[in-house]
């Protein structure tokens, strides 16, 4: 969004030389600007699930005019363009000015909690910060390539003002104990009332993302930029603006994890039922074969396709395989032997995550293909015929239990005959 010339003009002006003549003495400093950050939570939408931050300069004699930059403007505003330049590591953002009072009114309209903090810079410090933030946006050429957790709109902002204060920040920031939690976990936490998000995140992140930063690392949320912003300036922010609808809620239990464990049961009980009643097992093991291949197909595309690390080494691809279709196109005994295979890969995984090899937690991914293997490795196929009949019946006539549902075949005596009415 461009801002109106005016506002450029008022704060360049108020960036000159600071002095002015006065009839009683000396020249007087001019007052410069204010350097504001404005932090803003969660909202219902998934692309604001991780809260976001913008930096705004307000002039001292117009409180009411400040312009705010915005790191966290996608170049390529298309979302299929956007999410092929996410998987290739090439999304490039920008930072894009908006009126203080236009990024007020976006947040209320998003009904989302806004903080505003007043950062107490020295003359200096907020000079170099506004020629910085000018720089970036006056340059119609400058972008950067998005990063979860490395680059985005949050460490670009911590590193401008880390910028100001000459490296101060990150000497003291840096190889420091942060949270104490994963890159995975801080994001959870954040966006937990985005289960989607969450299972999504689970199932397509990799190993990379499981690390544990510092606290400089830590703050690529601005949640947690926020909380060292204050704790490094010796400030507090102020609420602003405060949602009005129900809360986002905590983390419970396994975090929305359990679903993972529920679809697994979904996939394997019904076709444990149809393989011990002998009805319809094909069909089970294609409801429960077909989801499991299209999630593997899934995990392993990404992760070929994939520059980042964050997805290219993905441990939920050593459980989810793409070649579970197998189960519905081996012949005779290959079902079996494969998901037999299938489970001994399985206890790998879960003998290298108990030895912390493996370090994505996988437990519950684990649960997804288990059941539906241990159905289709240990309980065969009952008939649907009974004993005395099938005594009559040569046994290539009694196909029906491993074919999909359909008219069951009416069994006739050798020879030919009418049964008995």
């Amino acid at each position: 969004m461009t801002p109106h010339p005016t506002l450029v003009a008022l704060l360049l002006a108020a960036l000159a030389l600071p002095t002015r003549a006065t009839a009683d003495g000396p020249p007087k400093e001019k007052p410069l600007p204010q350097i504001v950050l404005y932090f803003g939570g969660p909202g219902d939408d998934p692309f604001s699930a991780f809260g976001h931050v913008a930096i705004c300069i307000v002039p001292p004699d117009h409180p009411d005019h400040g312009l705010c930059f915005d790191y966290g403007a996608a170049y390529i505003t298309s979302f299929s363009g956007l999410m092929w330049g996410f998987l290739r590591g090439r999304a490039e953002f920008q930072v894009v000015q908006t009126p203080e009072h236009a990024l007020l009114t976006r947040f209320h309209h998003e009904d989302r909690t806004l903080h505003r903090l007043v950062l107490p810079l020295t003359p200096d410090q907020v000079r170099l910060a506004a020629a910085k933030l000018h720089a970036d946006t006056l340059d119609p050429n400058w972008r950067y390539r998005y990063d979860h957790q490395y680059d985005n709109c949050a460490t670009r902002i911590r590193d401008l003002l880390d910028l100001a204060v000459d490296g101060a920040w990150a000497t003291a920031a840096r190889h420091q104990p942060g949270p104490g939690a994963s890159f995975r976990d801080l994001s959870r936490t954040v966006a937990s009332g985005q289960l989607l998000l969450m299972l999504t995140a689970d199932l397509l992140a990799g190993r990379a993302v499981d690390t544990i930063p510092d606290r400089w690392d830590a703050m690529f949320l601005p949640e947690v930029l926020q909380r060292e912003t204050e704790r490094f300036f010796g400030v507090t922010s102020t609420v602003v603006l405060q949602r009005h609808g129900p809360e986002l809620s905590p983390e419970l239990g396994w975090g929305g994890r359990y679903w993972f464990v529920i679809l697994g049961l979904l996939f394997g009980l019904p076709l444990a039922a149809a393989r011990r009643s002998g009805r319809c097992p094909r069909t089970a093991l294609a409801c429960a074969a077909l989801p499991l291949t299209l999630l593997g197909l899934l995990v392993w595309t990404l992760a070929i396709v994939s520059t980042l690390p964050a997805v290219r080494w993905n441990e939920a691809a050593l459980a989810l395989l793409p070649l579970d279709l197998l189960l519905l196109l081996l012949p005779r005994h290959g079902p079996q032997l494969y998901a037999r295979l299938r489970l001994g890969s399985l206890a790998a995984v879960i003998f290298l995550l108990a030895l912390g090899v493996l370090r994505q937690p996988l437990w519950e991914i684990i649960c997804l293909p288990l059941p539906t293997m241990l159905a289709v490795a240990f309980l065969p196929v009952a008939s649907r015929v009974s004993t005395s009949v099938t005594a009559l019946v040569p046994d290539s006539r009694v196909s029906g239990a491993d074919d999909f549902c359909g008219p069951c075949p009416t069994p006739t005596r050798q020879g030919g005959d009418s049964p008995d009415r």
